[in-house]
């Protein structure tokens, strides 16, 4: 039996179209070019191998090996990296990176609720004005960015990541930092000259 279609968009989705290896979550889908239409990088990969003789083949197993359960979407690298190394990633490790890649993907996905709107002319911001423009990118260079043009020292959280598409015009830069905190629900302090990023409540 082959992975059906309701598995395909099961794992895509689930997996946010990006490699499961937290330390690459790549966008697997490559835009189109002028001359040539999108291309895909991802590949849906068998935890437990679908052939007895494959990584972590287990002749004894009775389950559908083609169901979303047995299947991790990973780029190519990733692939092949796991089944060249199937001792070092068992079927329990895989497993454990897919649950923790899909919570990732959710909770990224969460929508934020502001209950109060701001407004661009909101009287308690007074730092410099700013525009900002970026599709789909790491927050941690907006944040030094922000360090660079307020004068603080900047201090991350290590678990502080993610993507970002953001459009801004002229809005005090200490209100656009806000907002992508709340985005992130991340919280800051500042202490003298020092602004300390991390998860809401740390503070």
């Amino acid at each position: 039996m082959s992975i059906s279609i309701k598995t395909h968009k099961m794992l895509w989705g689930r997996s946010g179209n990006r490699c499961a290896f937290e330390e690459c979550r790549k966008e697997l889908v490559m835009d189109a070019t002028e001359t040539d239409d999108e291309s895909l990088i991802g590949e849906e990969c068998h935890i437990i191998a679908n052939s007895t003789d494959g990584p972590r083949g287990n002749i004894s197993t009775q389950e559908d090996l083609n169901k979303y359960d047995n299947l991790i979407l990973l780029c190519r690298i990733h692939h092949k990296i796991i089944d060249d190394q199937p001792n070092t990633y068992t079927v329990e490790r895989l497993r454990k990176i897919k649950v923790t890649h899909e919570k990732w993907v959710r909770d990224s996905l969460q929508t934020i609720s502001i209950t109060t709107p701001f407004t661009i002319s909101d009287s308690k911001y007074q730092g410099q004005k700013i525009s900002l423009d970026f599709q789909d990118a790491d927050i941690v260079p907006i944040f030094r960015l922000f360090a660079d043009i307020s004068g603080y020292n900047l201090v991350l959280d290590p678990s502080v990541r993610g993507k970002i598409t953001i459009k801004l015009l002229n809005v005090p830069w200490d209100q656009a930092l806000n907002v992508i905190l709340q985005m992130f629900r991340l919280s800051k302090a500042i202490e003298g000259n020092v602004i300390w990023i991390a998860p809401a409540n740390t503070f």
